[in-house]
């Protein structure tokens, strides 16, 4: 998950909120208790909407980016600033004869992939981003 503590964070405003809004409605009907539960409850529904986008939305997205690609499978696909590498390897699963190349600057690496005979895939890794590592 990208960034695990945003959802923390929302959810505990979520609940933080959404119990001052429930305690001081029940306490003696406050004005700003409708607020804080509105608000609450919004904190909440933010935090389950970036849980969803960041394991499952972004994934939906790319396969369909890539869909309208139309690759033949014989491409070379660079992909600079990968980060972890998931759109690199979602790419690569796609090019069979071909080979996906990755840079991200997380651990300053450069990642090559490309499929053994067998089709599955593995990313390799080298320390260095002056070096790369030899196709399997």
């Amino acid at each position: 998950m990208d960034a695990p503590d945003v959802p923390t964070l929302y959810g505990a405003v979520g609940v933080g909120l959404s119990a001052w809004g429930v305690a001081s409605l029940a306490a003696d009907g406050l004005a700003p208790a409708p607020w804080a539960l509105i608000v609450g409850c919004l904190a909440l529904v933010s935090a389950g909407l970036y849980m969803y986008a960041t394991r499952r939305g972004k994934f939906v997205v790319w396969e369909k980016l890539l869909d309208e690609l139309a690759l033949r499978g014989d491409e070379r696909i660079l992909d600079l600033g990968c980060g972890r590498g998931a759109v690199l390897l979602t790419a690569a699963r796609r090019i069979p004869e071909g080979r996906a190349y990755g840079s991200g600057a997380a651990r300053t690496r450069v990642a090559t992939t490309r499929p053994p005979p067998s089709a599955t895939h593995r990313q390799k890794a080298s320390p260095t981003a002056s070096s790369s590592t030899r196709p399997t």
